[in-house]
């Protein structure tokens, strides 16, 4: 059995905003499209019994919950310094930068983890966040750059800004969001309508390899 393990913390977080959603949904997509012999789990920082049941609750089919022993600000301090509280080896993946980065060996203990990068607003915009949210992800990139095997984003233009401020060779995979669940159209809305132009592209992940400077 194949296991992976998504770091689901943000849904639970004072503040879940966009990256909670986007866990959620693509969590929610992970599980309903897991092929044969393959199940997915949460990661979760040590929270009350009833923010776990939120997220149970949210993601039917879950595999499991590992919950962590650090709350969410020890966790994301450990985790920052490379102490890794996580079931162990295995497929990771992280819907933003908060994850258990360390060296580690994914030829012999099959480890591999990715993390997702939204935006570039820390290095483009930063009057746009508080210093700490500036000061903590680029402390994440860093361990990025480092140990992550895949960095997840959501457009080629987010890959092209990244590629100028940190050379993460061909790691990088450019994978576009979907519409939310909770979306709905209006009944009068033409987008309604059958489509009359043949069936929609299929969705692809590409690889952007483009090499420049380190931050």
């Amino acid at each position: 059995m194949i296991t992976l393990r998504v770091i689901v913390d943000q849904m639970i977080a004072p503040v879940p905003g966009g990256i909670g959603r986007y866990t959620e949904e693509l969590t929610r997509a992970l599980i309903e499209s897991a092929p044969l012999n393959c199940e997915v789990e949460g990661i979760v920082s040590a929270s009350a019994p009833e923010q776990y049941a939120v997220i149970e609750a949210a993601l039917p089919g879950l595999a499991g919950l590992y919950k962590t022993a650090l709350p969410r600000r020890e966790l994301a301090a450990a985790w920052q310094l490379g102490v890794t509280t996580s079931p162990g080896p295995g497929m990771i993946h992280a819907p933003g930068l908060m994850a258990p980065l360390r060296r580690h060996d994914r030829v012999n203990d099959h480890t591999q983890v990715a993390v997702t990068v939204h935006d570039v607003l820390a290095w483009t915009h930063p009057e746009a966040l508080t210093p700490t949210t500036v000061a903590w992800t680029k402390a994440r990139m860093k361990r990025a750059r480092k140990h992550a095997d895949a960095i997840v984003v959501p457009s080629h233009a987010v890959a092209a800004q990244l590629a100028e401020i940190v050379d993460l060779g061909d790691r990088v995979r450019v994978i576009g969001g979907a519409v939310g669940t909770a979306f709905r159209l209006p009944s009068n809305s033409s987008a309604t309508e059958p489509a009359r132009h043949g069936p929609r592209p299929a969705v692809r992940v590409h690889r952007h390899r483009r090499h420049a400077r380190a931050a």
